[in-house]
């Protein structure tokens, strides 16, 4: 799927002004242009992210400029509205080799989860790779079916990837794993937590009939001796 941008020069307005009109203050830059401060439409990036991520080619046209291929190379979001509030878009040449992250795609029904009781442990949510940027892709699978015990695992040397694509990532890390639960930790964890509520109910109890002790001898009043059956 191809993706494209368009985008404006920025005017001497501040960041702020630029964002109430409804745009996202950005920069892009590369081997073969200037840094340039630029603006984007707010829905349309936002829409473009959720569609080209940071690894698909986007054709960026900048008005009376020249058109650049870029990538998306940094967002910065505000922490309370989550909406980006700053682009970095960083221009590709075509004919060399980069570098960049690949999203992994976990497909299919691990057996030793459903069949045994486990539970899937992703280790990596991405990969990265080297290539050409016209060999680059949205995304690369991993077939968790192949999962069918428990403690079975998946590792970067197991992945289908173009060949393309060279992994930068060690060939042994791990990607995906099924653990075994166990009961008995469950257990031992809910009886911790049980036996610090009821430690924390009997020490204000003590500390409360402490205090009344010592406010009744403050008064002068004896502390009642036992008696003794004859």
């Amino acid at each position: 799927m191809d993706y494209s941008l368009v985008a404006q020069k920025r005017s001497d307005k501040s960041a702020d002004e630029i964002r109430e009109e409804e745009r996202i203050p950005a920069v892009v830059y590369g081997p073969d242009m200037e840094s340039t401060s630029i603006s984007l439409d707010e829905i349309t990036f936002e829409k473009l992210y959720q569609q080209a991520g940071v690894s698909n080619l986007i054709d960026l046209e900048i008005e009376d400029e020249d058109d650049y291929t870029v990538l998306i190379q940094d967002l910065q979001f505000d922490p309370v509205r989550d909406k980006i509030i700053h682009a970095d878009l960083k221009q590709i040449p075509m004919g060399e080799e980069i570098e960049a992250e690949i999203r992994l795609e976990f497909v299919g029904v691990a057996p030793g989860v459903k069949a045994h009781g486990g539970v899937l442990y992703k280790q990596m949510e991405s990969l990265h790779v080297s290539c050409l940027p016209k060999d680059l892709v949205d995304h690369i699978e991993v077939d968790i079916s192949v999962l069918e015990e428990i403690d079975d695992t998946i590792h970067v040397k197991d992945l289908e990837v173009p060949e393309s694509l060279t992994i930068q990532d060690d060939e042994d890390n791990l990607v995906a794993k099924v653990s075994e639960v166990s009961v008995e930790e469950f257990d031992e964890e809910e009886e911790e937590e049980e036996m610090g509520i009821e430690d924390i109910e009997v020490e204000g109890e003590k500390e409360e009939l402490e205090e009344g002790e010592e406010a009744e001898l403050d008064e002068g009043e004896e502390a009642p001796e036992e008696e003794i059956e004859e």
